[in-house]
């Protein structure tokens, strides 16, 4: 029944390496605007113990200033021609990504190349932005919400970097220096560690000789670092005091990553259990049955060789074990009678509608082909994922929640108000 949104498409995207490793993904496509960025294989779980933070806080330093401009031209370049920059950091990656009218498109990516190659990271500026960075650890530790999952996920991975807090401590953003960012930078800010992705109306050939003109004359000393490996689950059940109106409460597993082959099963069951839908099983046995919480999901974040899999909500202290008792009894309901065929594939093509959506903003789908492109050195088509989707058989989504979200394999770690 979804056939007709899930044919085989022609080769949407294309892609050429430079012989210095810097590779360019390009989707050409009828737009008056284009958005280009640079994917940077740099993030939480790069850092040293002494770096908590380092790969969020560079991020920020990259508009602070270069050898050739300040900060305040970085910050207004493309502003002033009615373009947007902006940039994010995950546990695995550092995105920045501009979005301009097409006429300039040159400027966008000369612009992201030199401030991903070229950032001087003045003391001055290390200091201010330090301050800033402080405040936005304070305002984290104010959510509830927030201050669980840090904790929950720090937790989970015995406190490896892929587990820790993107923004760092107090501590560590205070003690970085210039010489600090100039180190982290040699090490993953390189072409053979970064995609140039390119989405609009310009000609393939055209971003191919502007990548090759700005990293002519560039030269890069050989990396001596390599990824962390990956991290241990460490099993708990903590439940901790807080000033909080509300308790909050995450239980979860550390699961597999986007390599596994359970892969898309975790994403389906996800999906169904606690995802954006409103009909999502959580939402509506729990939340619209009982009315005991507002807030309630199940979460999947999956990386590179790991993932983090569990539940989520808030709610008052007087409903706090039944809530958890009312989400085992979902849990247990998949585990022992596997769905039929019929809701199964309803999940399938909510799922697939959902990703569809999302593939229709430009800039989301360029990002998102750009770390497919990273992980797997390919972009799957719309019909491949479909066609994983219709693997995944009533009695693997049974097995997979068994394995993986049975109550008594979880971590809990439960915020309860004083």
């Amino acid at each position: 029944m979804l056939i007709p949104i899930v044919k085989s498409q022609k080769q949407e995207f294309e892609t050429h390496t430079l012989p210095n490793g810097f590779t360019i993904l390009i989707r050409y496509h009828d737009s008056p605007v284009v958005h280009t960025g640079l994917h940077i294989r740099a993030g939480t779980r790069d850092e040293l113990p002494h770096e908590q933070g380092i790969a969020h806080f560079t991020e920020h330093m990259l508009f602070k200033g270069t050898s050739k401009h300040s900060a305040r031209y970085l910050l207004t370049r493309l502003d002033e021609k009615g373009g947007e920059l902006n940039a994010f950091t995950t546990r695995e990656n550092t995105v920045l990504h501009a979005t301009i009218f097409k006429k300039y498109y040159r400027e966008a990516i000369e612009h992201l190349l030199e401030i991903a190659l070229d950032s001087t990271f003045p003391e001055k500026e290390i200091r201010k932005e330090a301050e800033v960075i402080h405040d936005e650890i304070l305002s984290y530790r104010d959510s509830p919400s927030d201050a669980l999952l840090d904790e929950f996920d720090e937790l989970l991975t015995g406190g490896h970097p892929i587990g820790r807090n993107i923004l760092g401590t107090p501590e560590s953003i205070a003690s970085f220096t210039q010489e600090n960012f100039i180190r982290f930078t040699r090490q993953f800010y390189r072409p053979d560690n970064m995609i140039l992705f390119f989405s609009g109306k310009v000609k393939p050939e055209r971003i191919l000789s502007l990548a090759e003109s700005a990293l002519r004359y560039k030269t890069f000393a050989p990396s001596t670092r390599s990824r962390t490996q990956s991290p241990v689950h460490h099993h708990f059940n903590l439940k901790k005091k807080k000033p909080n109106h509300q308790c909050h409460a995450a239980f979860g597993i550390l699961a597999p990553g986007v390599h596994h082959p359970h892969f898309p099963a975790l994403s389906l069951l996800n999906h169904l259990l606690g995802g954006p839908g409103l009909n999502n099983l959580l939402n509506l046995n729990i939340r619209e049955k009982y009315g005991l919480t507002y807030e309630l999901e199940s979460f999947y974040h999956p990386y590179s060789d790991c993932g983090f899999l569990g539940i989520y909500f808030g709610t008052d202290k007087s409903s706090l074990d039944k809530v958890i008792k009312l989400i085992q009894k979902e849990l247990f309901k998949l585990i022992d009678t596997p769905l039929s065929e019929r809701k199964l594939m309803k999940a399938r093509i909510q799922f697939m509608g959902h990703f569809l959506i999302q593939q229709e903003n430009a800039l989301s789908r360029i990002i998102n082909a750009a770390r497919s492109y990273e992980l797997f050195t390919k972009i799957e088509s719309t019909a491949q994922i479909w066609d994983k989707l219709l693997e995944i058989t009533p009695q693997t989504l049974q097995q997979i929640t068994a394995e993986y979200l049975h109550p008594e394999r979880l971590s809990y770690l439960i915020f309860e108000s004083e």
